[in-house]
């Protein structure tokens, strides 16, 4: 089945503040999936410095972390469909291990996230537990709210393209986790060692995490449809 790694960056205030990250990114997947598609932010146009055979998307909208599905349509042909974030670098392995992982588990996989529980009152340091990517994990368990940057899902079990729509920005792992929720399409953990993932260290200043923990209550609103949508006691 045709395989895409899918991602998304930014430009802005002249440079592109992910470049150190997003170049080693790009090349760690470039032959191991079908195509490997990049949603630009914000860009005037494409770098040159961007590994050949990659297909750009120049956005003049900035979607955030959501351009990452920005490639989806509702007809399209099937394919697994991996989502992955630009300071990340993925082994020599990660596209064809996701997957089988998508097929033998017949839902959408990831390797971080998290099980929320009732009554939950933050979305950050508060879930029941949490799967971290780039710690050990020995657990293969269902999550409510899955790390968009190192997962995967069959097109044909889901094809999240309606929340495109959406008005949140740097939040998509709770938008997706939403949207799957109402779908009923189940998520699951997959287990790894700590090397499987190297993390490539942008400045936190710069990261979604870091503006996130000055506010979250958006994504405390957004858990919390998800605790409704699966009934979670």
């Amino acid at each position: 089945m045709k395989t895409s790694v899918n991602v998304a960056s930014y430009y802005r205030n002249g440079t592109y503040p992910r470049k150190a990250q997003l170049v080693p990114m790009l090349k760690s997947v470039i032959r191991q999936a079908d195509v490997v598609r990049l949603w630009l932010n914000e860009a005037p146009s494409v770098p040159d410095w961007i590994p050949a055979g990659v297909q750009v998307h120049i956005s003049p909208a900035d979607l955030s972390d959501l351009g990452k599905f920005g490639f989806l349509k509702q007809d399209m042909e099937r394919e697994i469909y991996l989502t992955c974030d630009d300071d990340i670098e993925y082994n020599g392995g990660y596209v064809s291990d996701m997957a089988n992982a998508v097929q033998s588990k017949q839902g959408i996989v990831s390797h971080h996230g998290r099980k929320l529980k009732a009554g939950q009152r933050r979305y950050f340091n508060g879930s029941a537990e949490t799967i971290v990517c780039l710690e050990t994990n020995y657990k293969e368990v269902e999550l409510d709210v899955p790390g968009t940057g190192v997962m995967a899902f069959d097109t044909d079990q889901i094809n999240p393209h309606p929340i495109l729509k959406s008005k949140d920005r740097g939040m998509v792992d709770l938008t997706f986790a939403v949207y799957a929720a109402e779908q009923k399409v189940p998520i699951y953990s997959l287990p790894h060692d700590e090397c499987y993932f190297r993390y490539l260290n942008p400045p936190y200043e710069e990261t979604l995490h870091w503006a996130a923990m000055k506010n979250q209550n958006r994504h405390i609103a957004l858990m919390q449809e998800i605790i409704r949508a699966k009934g979670i006691t």
